[in-house]
């Protein structure tokens, strides 16, 4: 497919420039929080992401950063749940991705061990799995975690999940596994420590009908790291 051959070319391109190029590494972590973009029932939720990577200099001032990151992201939202009893819940997606930002960074040197890092580029995730939890504070604070990995098979939330009182039925067609998106950041590299910031926007739906609406990936986090 179209997008198998793009996450190939991607790839080579980065190993090429690997080959012939003196690479610092680097491991990263942040947190943030996540929400699905389009979803007027949607609020954010904490989210975090943590990864190795690689700064590959091209010149004085650019460079190309791939970096490899664990990323759950997800959204919450408020819907019904019971059987002959319906009380109202807090539903949560939790969605795990593999992800892999390949970012294009320009330096700027503000002192002799202080550089910012001013960076922009695509991202590919891969999903690894999806859940959807559901919490009644109102029913002895119940909680549960439905067994469908959404990113696999259709949502049916035992059957007795419902976007309103007049119990319309929370089921949905299994999401699209492959994220895509822009990611866009600044860091603060001082004596190898870093600190900063990135946002990230996704291009691709993760449902082409989630609640009438066709959702994509929102998130922010600050970040953390050390290079090597």
């Amino acid at each position: 497919t179209s997008m198998k051959k793009l996450v190939s070319t991607l790839s080579m391109i980065v190993v090429s420039l690997s080959l012939s190029a003196q690479i610092e590494w680097n491991v990263k972590a942040g947190v943030g929080m996540s929400n699905l973009a389009s979803m007027d029932k949607m609020t954010s939720i904490f989210s975090y992401k943590a990864g190795v990577g690689m700064d590959i200099p091209l010149h004085k001032h650019w460079a190309i950063q791939p970096t490899l990151y664990y990323s759950p992201k997800g959204a919450k939202f408020e819907a019904y749940y019971g059987g002959e009893q319906i009380y109202e819940g807090e539903f949560k997606y939790r969605l795990h991705y593999l992800e892999l930002p390949i970012l294009a960074a320009y330096k700027i040197e503000v002192e002799q061990t202080a550089i910012l890092v001013l960076k922009a580029g695509p991202y590919l995730a891969t999903g690894l799995s999806a859940k959807c939890s559901v919490k009644t504070p109102t029913c002895n604070d119940f909680h549960q975690t439905f067994k469908e990995n959404l990113f696999a098979e259709d949502g049916k939330y035992d059957e007795i999940s419902y976007l309103n009182g007049e119990h319309t039925p929370l089921n949905t067609k299994k999401f699209q596994r492959l994220d895509m998106g822009i990611e866009a950041g600044v860091d603060l590299l001082v004596n190898h420590f870093m600190i900063g910031v990135e946002i990230a926007f996704g291009l691709t739906p993760l449902s082409n009908n989630l609640m009438n609406k066709k959702p994509k990936n929102i998130g922010g986090y600050l970040m953390f790291g050390y290079q090597f």
